[in-house]
Parts: structure tokens; sequence; C-alpha cells
């Protein structure tokens, strides 16, 4: 855990949540949420100010929940492992592409789970192959590194929006995009009759038939860092931490005081609106309220807790939702139902 000698402020602290797959289309969010009872969630809705926005990509929408112009989840995701992040770093994940009519869709990465010994197999056979590009590190399973030669600029699309979509469509945009191509391409046969692949296929275990490229981008100086604590299990959460010199704790299970500006990351939703999937979405949201939203109102009603800011984000839009501790004596602001989430822009 990264730490630092911070001095917390004597006011009471602040939460900002951040809730990928919050928001979903309006009448989808009907159908999901008509007999879905959410108090809390309702009461701080209700009380709090509301703001609506276009959704940015989620690497530009996590960076300013974060409140940093830039979120680069390579460099960051290598600080966590303690490297050096000089020069240019890309996350380069292992995925499954799904054969879908004439196009090959992005599978979500987690339903892979590679074990680290199928994974230190396939970067060495692979890190020759992407020697032109840069050099592959083993971070952990799911989560590989290129170490750049180049520095000439590069565009992708975080893993988690291309999840779904036609890879074909969403290569690297950059000066040398052929030699990706091109290497990618090289990649991929390699991967196709692979030993690990093989052996996953006879266990009936999706294989790993492509890499992903993403998260460019170079880590930033701050002044002063915005957070007394980062809580989040992505190591992308963790490498921010360090970063910004503030400690850092894995997701816990329900919300518990601590001092300070704390900045969550509440990924659980995420996953489910991403595959449609209702009934995990219903459960995510029903855990959400018990162990999130309910001690959080009681902590702004008891004055324990100065602000809750919810960040929502979907497909469509963005959701900033910031309740204040003088709010909780507004007694003319009514309880909100979570339909006004998808309200149309």
């Amino acid at each position: 855990m990264a730490s630092s000698a911070l001095n917390f402020p004597s006011s009471p602290p602040s939460i900002h949540l951040a809730l990928p797959g919050l928001l979903w289309p309006a009448q989808a969010l009907r159908d999901l949420v008509f007999d879905l009872p959410l108090p809390a969630l309702s009461w701080l809705l209700g009380h709090g100010q509301l703001k609506f926005l276009p959704a940015p990509n989620s690497q530009a929408w996590q960076a300013h929940v974060a409140g940093l112009e830039d979120l680069p989840a390579a460099a960051l995701r290598v600080s966590a492992q303690g490297l050096d992040q000089t020069g240019r770093w890309l996350c380069l994940d292992p995925i499954h592409l799904r054969v879908e009519r004439t196009q090959l869709v992005v599978e979500d990465p987690i339903g892979l789970k590679l074990e680290i010994n199928e994974a230190a197999t396939l970067i060495a056979d692979l890190a020759p192959l992407l020697e032109e590009l840069g050099e592959l590190h083993l971070g952990s399973p799911h989560e590989w590194h290129l170490h750049l030669h180049s520095d000439a600029p590069i565009q992708t699309t975080a893993l988690s929006d291309a999840i779904g979509l036609n890879a074909d469509s969403l290569m690297p945009q950059t000066e040398n995009v052929r030699s990706w191509r091109r290497i990618l391409n090289e990649v991929q046969m390699t991967l196709h009759e692979h030993p690990v692949n093989v052996a996953r296929s006879a266990h009936g275990l999706p294989t790993v038939n492509s890499l992903w490229p993403w998260g460019e981008g170079q880590l930033q100086t701050q002044a002063k860092p915005a957070w007394n604590h980062i809580q989040g299990d992505a190591t992308l959460w963790q490498g921010l931490a360090r970063h910004l010199g503030c400690p850092w704790q894995a997701l816990p299970d329900a919300f518990s005081l601590v001092s300070g500006n704390t900045l969550v990351f509440y990924p659980a939703l995420a996953a489910a609106a991403q595959h449609r999937d209702a009934m995990r979405w219903r459960h995510a949201m029903q855990q959400f309220e018990t162990n999130w939203c309910v001690p959080l109102m009681q902590a702004l009603q008891s004055g324990q807790l100065n602000e809750v800011v919810l960040h929502g984000h979907g497909s469509e839009q963005a959701l900033t939702a910031t309740v204040r501790r003088n709010d909780r004596w507004k007694f003319w602001r009514k309880p909100v139902p979570l339909t006004v989430l998808g309200v149309a822009l």
C-alpha cells in the first residue's frame, strides 16, 4: 500500500464514487428498476444537485472524476508494480475475439481466467514478434504492458470501451499503423495453434487469440494530491495512489468513514451493463444500496460527512450528483427515483 504523511483536515470528510455502468437508456432503466426499492439512493438523488453531460469515453471520464487532465492506464499500472515509468508505455492485454458473421467482436477479458503460468508461456513466445514495437512485460495474467521504442503519437480505444464491438474498426491510430496491423496479424497466427490455447480448448476454456493495445500517455507531475485516500481494486487506481503519494486500499465491501477526501472506484455495475445482464445489474444495485447508499445517507444526515459526489457513466451520458451536508435540512427536497438517471439530454 502506498502511504504518505498527510495532514488531514479537521472538517468532515468528502467521498467521490465513480460508478461506471450506472446509466442505461431511459426505457431500459425504467424496465430495470420499476419494482426495485432503493430508498437511500433516491434520498441522495433527491437532495443532491444533478448535472448531466454527454458521455465521454471511459478513460476521459475516469480522468475527470479523478480531477486529472489525463489518466494514462499503462503508466499507472506500471507504477503500481514499482517499475520505471519513463518512456512510453501501452497496455497490451490478452483478449478473445469472437467471430460474429463478418466481423471479430471483442469479448470481455475477464472470461479468459488466465493462469500466471499460461500468461508467462504466451509472453515468452510473443515477445520476439513485438520487438519491433517495444519490450513486452508481464504485469499479471490479464495485464500485459509494452514499453514502446518509438515516441510517435498513438491513439487507441480503451479495452472497456471496445467490449462487444468490431475489433477491426478500432485499430490504433498512429503513423506506423501498418506495422501494428502486420505484427498483430503475426501474433494472431502464432496464437491460433499455440499449445496453451490447444490445452485451453481441450478444457472448454476460451482461447487467447489476440492482444489489445490501449492506455497510452505519460504521467504528469501533480502539485498537490487531490485525495487523501483512493479505494479501488484495479491496478490503475493503485498506481494512481502511488503516483499521487496517498494511501491506497482495495475496495471494501461497504462504506466506512475515513478522514479527508476519498476517491472510490466501484466497478460492480459496469460488467452487467456492458452485457445488458439485467438480473446481474439489479443484484449489484441492491448491494450498492445496502452497503454504500444507506451508510452514506446516514453519515450525511448525522453530519459525519461533508459531501458525497456520485459520478455515473453510461453509453449515452454521464452524471454528477453532489449532496452536501447542509442539504439534509432542505426538507422540501423529496426522494427522486433512479429512473431520473435515464432522462434524455
